[in-house]
């Protein structure tokens, strides 16, 4: 019985870190409570930090992924739910999401997520940016302050796993802000 208790603390000790490192987060966006997917990297930071915002297809696990990706890269990702919990894989469903989404709620939930990044101890405050595919690249680019610079890009092919997805104009948006972490 005794080696069983110590394998699972050792267990729990190796998973730990891992757990740590991603999380649904609550934060508040005016009166409203906003949630977001938040991955964090290895390291004691502070760390350049990245706002990535989904498609119309919702806060679905390849957005997750492209926030665990940056997050391997030395970047704090907070991904928003602009949808407040929808995904959907169905396009015509994702126009309806999409379209029924409150824009001014939706620039205010980036914003909140700009602040909650903002107020953490392990994000550099000067090097907050954004990322966005499809709806979320137009609302990377959408109604911010003038004076971060932007630029824009249309993205290569998308990953083999996008790919049988319906066409959409895929617009990346970046902000300029957020340098690679070695910087």
């Amino acid at each position: 019985m005794k080696p069983l208790i110590l394998a699972c603390l050792a267990l729990i000790v190796l998973v730990s870190p891992v757990l740590a490192a991603e999380q649904t987060i609550t934060f508040k966006s005016g009166d409203e409570t906003a949630t977001g997917f938040l991955v964090t990297p290895e390291g004691k930071g502070p760390f350049p930090a990245v706002i990535v915002i989904h498609e119309w297809w919702g806060l679905d696990g390849w957005v997750k992924d492209q926030a665990r990706a940056l997050a391997r890269e030395g970047y704090v990702a907070l991904a928003p739910d602009l949808y407040r919990g929808k995904v959907t894989d169905k396009q015509e469903e994702a126009h309806q999401l999409m379209m029924g989404t409150p824009r001014d709620r939706a620039l205010r939930d980036l914003k909140a997520a700009f602040g909650t990044l903002a107020s953490r101890s392990d994000v550099r405050k000067d090097r907050i940016g954004m990322i966005g595919w499809c709806m979320g690249g137009m609302y990377a680019l959408a109604d911010w302050p003038r004076s971060w610079p932007t630029t824009a890009r249309r993205p290569p092919t998308p990953p083999p796993s996008r790919r049988s997805r319906p066409p959409s104009s895929a617009t990346t948006a970046r902000r300029t802000r957020a340098p690679p972490p070695s910087r």
